[in-house]
């Protein structure tokens, strides 16, 4: 993995170019009355046919075109989800990528507010993050902003991001190669990547194949270090520091294949099926008190590995007054990883302790829904909703070297520090619909239900052993029923002006959770935790809600030339989890609903073609989200800001097209600031994320079938801390410059 001297560097030898970048919208000059116009963005969010205009569509939504894709160098969610106003990113790990919006975060609990999707896939669920697919032959990128609950059902309490892959075409053979080289600015090493399309008929104008494939190569930033503690404790441990550059290289490479059979005019069937697999060498993270990329630890084995293997089967059939689709999807999703720590004991032991997790997840989904088709003021979206997941974790701190003990068990567990096991299982079964009524020629009323029904079991062990040393397992029920609703009213008073007002509610499953030993946390035996006065021993985590009231504006100007889309929200979250640790006892750790907290902004979103050549994208948004309640043994305060929300992002994006010659080409600029955040509980006292500016340039030219391109992103080299660990540790920081070519070949 460290070595990247290999074929495709040789082949990058060959090619010489320039390339180009995109914010926001992902729209471009096209000819009409006034002589250019913005391309018009068709987005399928509604899930109502084959799609609408995004300014048609009455909800707040960003989407990024594949242009947009290009020419901003986006390849993954550490790309662009930070570049998305009202989005942040919290980045830990190759297989842990959680996605906030509109700042509904909280690091107590690793359930998901996020649904997100490759095309009809669900590549989350209640305990899984988003699956960091590379975004090869992706046709667009929606991010929908609010509560999604009655379309998109639990996990979609702040929003869904939807990937969309490009379609098969039944009618042309076509394609693409490209390589790509890059070089990062604290690295010694450099990233490649090699991707392929194609795309061909099987049978003309009935049976289509399109395949993608990929391998990436990424440099590793962060070095490891030893310091004069870590020797100490190599020295009474016998497990060596670990010195090394580039830790946190890594290799991807995925492959998916899509099938369109258009069995007739009414009826067309898309199978697909795709996999990835990640293996990186080690972590991000780097120690704050050794400032930039630097990590000290002992070497105990770190690495990261994430596969995921999915398919999925749709068919729509229209029965001309309705469309009838069925999505039968299946994902499996394996992570392992192991990072490094020194464990200092109370006087009981000096000893080395790694950190090895690993989850496995299984998803199995069907929706089946119809969308009308009506002549008349009423339509209507119905639909039923079943998901069966499965999902094993485990997390084992075993002593390395020197065999350690637990000072704070009277019989440790030979060679563990500890040990966490969690088996989940639920089915979740709901049906869901809207009603649309056009009341006049300029005004719709729409409602929407979802009720859902899951049965859900949490097997969970938080270190209670029998004697042969195998956990004990505490099977907990957390199934439950409930409803949500949304009601939207939108005002057209001309083709180029759509006003809307809609309240929406979101939800997140509940859960169980292992009960911390009460023989250890809980000595007084009064239902607390004895070093976390007010904390409830519970085996339940309850589900939690969100209700959202929001106006919108979606405005076309200039004849065509101007879109400016405009969003004011304010969220309750209800039942808002947060943690509790003793802390002495690293297993004297539960988690309670004790709060509530509201989120309030508003949002921008501007895209101006100021001339034939130029374009310019404006985008911006202001958030606030605080703890407005709590319970008066919460650890939380009143008027706290939630983490990862920040108050301020903002971008820029400029894009200039000419001539090179007989040429086309283009240089394009954005400056993506995200500001100022909390990275956990404000008790704990940890230094804040964000704040800083990211500027991306792009260069670039097609020569006939050629794509050619220079780029860059963090072209300042900033470095900003993005996730806190502890106080100790930062799980991730901006990515240093990097600096690249690319050239792609169109067949």
């Amino acid at each position: 993995m460290k070595s990247k001297k290999n074929l495709l560097a040789s082949t990058i030898a060959f090619f010489v170019g320039v390339g180009g970048v995109n914010a926001g919208f992902a729209q471009e000059s096209v000819g009409g009355d006034s002589g250019y116009l913005l391309e018009e963005v068709i987005v399928t969010a509604s899930k109502r046919g084959a799609g609408v205009s995004i300014q048609d569509t009455p909800m707040s939504i960003t989407a990024l075109s594949a242009d947009t894709i290009e020419k901003r160098s986006l390849l993954e969610l550490n790309d662009f989800v930070n570049g998305i106003v009202g989005v942040t990113l919290q980045n830990s790990e190759a297989g842990d990528k959680r996605i906030f919006i509109r700042g509904l975060a909280i690091t107590a609990d690793t359930s998901t507010s996020v649904s997100t999707y490759l095309g009809e896939i669900p590549l989350s669920s209640a305990g899984l993050g988003a699956v960091n697919l590379r975004l090869v032959d992706i046709e667009r990128i929606e991010a929908l902003k609010g509560p999604q609950g009655t379309l998109y059902g639990s996990g979609a309490s702040s929003g869904t991001l939807r990937y969309i892959p490009v379609a098969p075409s039944l009618d042309a053979i076509e394609g693409s190669l490209e390589v790509n080289v890059a070089t990062l600015e604290e690295s010694d090493d450099t990233s490649q990547s090699f991707t392929g399309v194609i795309n061909t008929p099987l049978i003309k104008d009935t049976l289509a194949l399109r395949v993608a494939a990929y391998q990436f190569e990424d440099a590793g930033y962060v070095d490891a270090v030893s310091t004069s503690g870590v020797e100490a404790a190599a020295v009474a441990t016998g497990v060596p520091a670990r010195v090394e550059d580039d830790i946190n290289s890594g290799e991807t490479s995925g492959i998916r294949a899509n099938l369109l059979w258009q069995a007739s005019d009414d009826l067309d069937i898309n199978f697909t099926i795709g996999a990835q697999r990640q293996e990186y060498d080690g972590y991000a993270r780097t120690n704050l008190d050794l400032g930039g990329y630097n990590y000290a630890a002992l070497d105990t084995g770190d690495f990261a590995k994430n596969d995921v293997d999915y398919a999925n089967l749709t068919a729509n059939y229209n029965m001309e007054w309705a469309v009838l689709t069925s999505s039968t999807s299946v994902l499996e999703h394996n992570t392992a990883t192991s990072n490094s720590g020194t464990f200092v004991g109370t006087g009981r032991a000096i000893a080395a302790a790694s950190f090895d997790g690993t989850l496995e997840t299984e998803i199995m989904a069907q929706e089946i829904r119809l969308s009308s088709e009506l002549e008349g003021p009423l339509q209507f979206l119905a639909g039923l909703y079943y998901e069966d997941v499965q999902s094993d974790s485990t997390l084992i701190a075993p002593w390395h070297g020197t065999t350690g003990v637990n000072p704070y068990a009277d019989n440790p567990i030979p060679g563990v520090w500890f040990a966490n096991y969690t088996e989940t299982s639920y089915q979740q079964q709901a049906v869901f619909g809207e009603l649309y009524y056009q009341l006049a020629e300029e005004w719709e009323l729409s409602m929407g239900a979802r009720h859902f029904d899951y049965d859900r079991e949490d097997n969970s062990n938080n270190y209670s052993f029998d004697e042969d040393g195998s956990p004990l397992f505490r099977l907990v029920d957390a199934s439950k029923k409930d409803q949500t609703y949304k009601v939207g009213i939108n005002y057209t008073p001309s083709d180029n002006t759509l006003l809307f007002a809609q309240w929406s509610e979101g939800f997140r499953l509940g859960k169980g959770q292992a009960e911390p030993p009460s023989d250890v946390c809980d000595l007084d035996n009064n239902g607390e935790i004895d070093g976390a006065p007010g904390a409830q021993i519970t085996d339940e985590i309850k589900p939690d809600t969100t209700e959202n009231f929001e106006l919108g504006a979606k405005l076309s100007l200039l004849d065509s030339r101007l879109t400016l889309n405009t969003a004011i929200y304010h969220i309750t979250w209800s039942d808002l989890p947060s943690s509790y640790k003793d802390p002495d006892i690293n297993i004297c750790t539960v988690v309670n609903n004790v709060a509530e907290a509201k989120s309030k902004g508003v949002e921008v979103e501007l895209a101006y073609l100021v001339s034939e050549s130029l374009k310019m994208e404006v985008s911006v948004a202001y958030n606030e989200a605080v703890v407005s309640k709590t319970t008066p043994s919460s650890n939380l305060t009143v008027g706290e800001d939630l983490p990862f929300a920040p108050y301020i992002t903002a971008g820029l994006g400029l894009e200039y097209n000419f001539d090179v010659s007989e040429f086309p080409a283009y240089i394009r600029t954005d400056v993506n600031y995200l500001g100022e955040a909390e990275a956990n509980r404000k008790d704990l006292m940890r230094p804040k994320i964000g704040d800083y500016v990211d500027v991306g340039l792009r260069l670039g030219v097609n020569i006939d079938q050629w794509d050619l391109a220079f780029y860059s992103s963090n072209l300042l080299n900033k470095d900003s801390v993005l996730a806190i660990d502890n106080e100790n540790h930062a799980n991730s920081r901006l990515r240093p410059r990097k600096l690249g070519f690319e050239a792609k070949y169109n067949f």
